[in-house]
């Protein structure tokens, strides 16, 4: 390593546990043999018990008195970073010294930058604004170098990856970890490095992470036209992993808000200007850039990716697990069409709910309107335009002509009336509701662990006849003991009550609300929302029986 990069002991060690010949070699595990040795966990949860050791101390004298004022000492714990410092000056000394034709040590640097580049070990941020003028002068000088292999891992080990590393150290400290006082100084900082990011991903295309993308967003000077440049330049050179570029534009997980995705019938107009594309390039833009994220691009090219993932598999793994894979594959060949069939009406559903998808099929189908993929556009086009004028089974622009002034009140009562007599039409399913949502795509599976906002505002606004009130003589809130209340798997999907769900709590609101059910006499297992004194009087004036849950 040359000159003595740091004389902190425990970063010595740490150094010397990276070389180890096992330190942190999963790749090359059989499945379900167990790590040994050290490995970037360990090291990270030593370096973690020292810093918050280290703001003991600093505590302790507020304890013990000689730091008498908490103020002073909660700055001066805020402002600490004695350790964070070792760590990052090691970091900055070797990125400026190291000899990059030396494989050996830019293998050992490499895993020390993985090592650093994480929040785990929750360093102070300040660190990074003291390193900031070194660290990125050092990532423009590395983003001219030429790209080389730096170890065998299952995706990349190359030198892009090493500069992506150094580059997510501004995704790990996010402006919500600086202390007040610098937090325009982190924006600038962070603006300087998203500046940079054209750069390295122009020079290393496949390095491009979702890290790289989130801090990109930063370029808010002109971010349509840098995503179109950098789109134009997978488009001609055909990248292979193009996916966290991409998903910004088109992944299924984006918000309707994000900059990219919300501009990205924009961003793909101003690309496709930017040249003549070739036959193979409109063919890879539409298949690879758009459809891809669809899960409905060609059999041929989602059995490339099935393959060329199992040739990486093959580079590092030697058991069963490369075996599954090929399985997996061949079931997908076997079964395409049923596959493709399910997935295709996934897309229309997309297609119809995302203004942005949409607006960017328009673009490709009337700049390329000959194209064989073209048809396949058109098609998508008109059955997502069927699907959003179709007649639904949900109405969502009802107005309740009577309204409820506790929401939570109104879901026992919808309980009551819809699925237990089953007299309030139609009985709400939330599967059937996502499946016809058009808004937005609803997916259950990611949202279902919190309230779907969508489903509050349909109980909200859902119009309960007068006639139907005054059949409800009974109110049963469900602890969860029961099974729960069936209105509340629509709100939350995948509420438990094991796992510290609450019931929906009535309020003194309902107070109110009782004028509305004239013939309720019983509700049984209030107290799970801890009624209040005033709530209890209000419901035993009117000669209503308040029965506990039956446990």
């Amino acid at each position: 390593m040359g000159l003595p990069l740091t004389e902190n002991e425990t970063l010595l060690k740490n150094i010397a546990q990276i070389k180890e010949p096992n330190f942190e070699n999963r790749e090359k595990l059989k499945s379900g043999q167990k790590q040994k040795g050290s490995s970037y966990k360990t090291i990270r949860q030593e370096w973690k018990a020292i810093i918050e050791q280290n703001q003991k101390e600093i505590e302790q004298l507020y304890h013990r008195g000689i730091m008498p004022d908490w103020v002073e000492c909660r700055t001066k714990m805020e402002n600490d970073f004695t350790f964070e410092n070792e760590i990052y000056k090691l970091l900055v000394n070797w990125i400026e010294r190291i000899d990059w034709d030396n494989l050996d040590e830019v293998s050992v640097l490499f895993k020390y930058i993985k090592l650093v580049s994480n929040s785990d070990y929750q360093l102070n941020a300040l660190v990074l604004a003291k390193y900031h003028k070194r660290i990125s002068a050092r990532i423009k000088y590395l983003i001219q170098k030429e790209d080389f292999k730096i170890e065998d891992t299952l995706y990349n080990g190359n030198f892009g990856e090493l500069v992506s590393e150094l580059i997510n150290l501004y995704f790990h400290h996010t402006r919500e970890s600086y202390n007040k006082g610098y937090t325009e100084q982190f924006d600038l900082d962070r603006k300087e490095i998203a500046q940079i990011l054209p750069d390295f991903i122009k020079a290393f295309p496949e390095n491009c992470t979702n890290l790289t993308m989130h801090i990109l967003e930063n370029n808010t000077d002109n971010l349509e036209e840098v995503c179109a440049d950098l789109l134009h330049v997978y488009i001609t050179k055909e990248v292979q992993h193009n996916y966290s570029f991409t998903t910004e534009l088109f992944g299924k997980y984006q918000k309707a808000s994000d900059p990219i995705y919300k501009n990205s019938a924009t961003i793909l107009r101003k690309t496709i200007q930017m040249s003549v594309l070739t036959k193979t390039q409109i063919n890879y833009l539409i298949e690879e850039v758009l459809l891809v994220h669809l899960s409905i691009n060609s059999q041929e090219s989602q059995i490339n990716e099935k393959s060329n993932h199992i040739n990486r598999l093959e580079e590092c793994f030697k058991d069963k697990i490369v075996e599954k894979y090929k399985k997996e594959r061949a079931e997908f060949i076997k079964n395409f069409e049923a596959i493709f069939a399910k997935n295709w009406t996934k897309a229309v559903r997309r297609v119809a709910v995302s203004r942005s998808i949409f607006k960017s099929i328009e673009v490709l189908v009337k700049t390329f309107p000959e194209q064989p993929k073209t048809q396949i556009l058109l098609k998508l086009l008109k059955e997502a335009s069927t699907f959003k004028n179709k007649p639904k089974l949900y109405d969502l622009s009802q107005k309740p002509q009577k309204v409820f002034n506790d929401p939570h009140f109104k879901y026992l009562v919808i309980e009551e009336l819809m699925y237990s007599q089953e007299v309030l039409k139609p009985r709400f399913d939330i599967n059937t509701f996502a499946r016809e949502y058009f808004k937005r795509e609803i997916d259950i599976e990611a949202e279902g662990y919190e309230v779907i906002l969508e489903v509050k505002k349909y109980f909200k606004n859902l119009d309960i006849p007068v006639e139907l009130l005054a059949k409800v003589t009974t109110l049963h809130q469900d602890s969860g003991i029961g099974g729960g209340s069936v209105f509340i798997y629509q709100l939350q999907p995948f509420w438990d009550p094991g796992c510290g769900d609450e019931v929906f709590k009535i309020t003194n609101k309902a107070i109110k609300d009782l004028e509305l059910l004239p013939n309720l006499k019983k509700i049984i297992g209030l107290e799970n929302s801890v009624p209040s004194k005033k709530l209890i009087k209000a419901i035993q004036d009117k000669g209503i029986l308040l029965k506990k849950e039956d446990k």
